[in-house]
């Protein structure tokens, strides 16, 4: 139990210190995501379906960045 007390104040850490914008790049990561597998349904999306990768492979790296690297490079 200690042990999902520490993740969740880690989480909870790490989550103060993201901006407006940090929150706007999670929401669109998980949109793309979303897109992604609805892309398999649907005909009409295919079509940016290499797109739609992109923007959630970049605003991945982004976020794993943030939230576990750049505290590291500022001390």
């Amino acid at each position: 139990m200690k042990s999902i007390c520490d993740c969740r104040e880690y989480i909870k850490d790490k989550a103060s210190r993201l901006t407006v914008f940090d929150f706007a790049v999670l929401k669109s990561t998980l949109f793309s995501v979303g897109m992604l597998i609805g892309t398999y349904c649907t005909r009409f999306v295919k079509r940016y379906r290499a797109f739609i990768l992109l923007i959630a492979v970049c605003s991945y790296i982004y976020l794993i960045y943030r939230i576990f690297f750049r505290d590291r490079c500022r001390n």
